[in-house]
């Protein structure tokens, strides 16, 4: 019984290939024959000149709409969808916060001109 591919007539050791580690990343073997690391994916495209203006609670809306949409087409992963989704929802908490000192505040004033504080 032949236990080594060495031994079969037609079978030739080839150049190292890709291997998985203990981990489970992908990489090159050096001639030593452990895994060499590979470099990151690159970054995604970048899309110039589309600010987005959040200072609205439509406009953050929107973007929300926006994200949920990539994300369910495919364009956005859902992990960065959450993300975004997480970071736009505490814009939104911001902004009401900021609203609601700003009308005390009129309110206030109002109040302390009438000589009823």
């Amino acid at each position: 019984m032949c236990t080594d591919d060495g031994d079969r007539p037609g079978l030739q050791a080839g150049p190292p290939v890709a291997k998985k580690d203990v981990l489970g990343t992908v990489g090159e073997t050096e001639g030593s024959g452990t895994p060499k690391e590979l470099p990151p994916p690159p970054p995604p495209p970048r899309r110039r000149g589309a600010r987005i203006t959040l200072n609205s609670a439509s406009a953050i809306a929107r973007e929300l709409a926006r994200v949920y949409r990539d994300a369910r087409t495919g364009r956005l992963p859902t992990t960065d969808a959450t993300k975004l989704a997480h970071v736009l929802d505490v814009l939104r908490r911001c902004l009401e916060t900021s609203d609601l000192e700003q009308r005390l505040s009129a309110v206030e004033a109002s109040l302390a001109g009438k000589g009823a504080m």
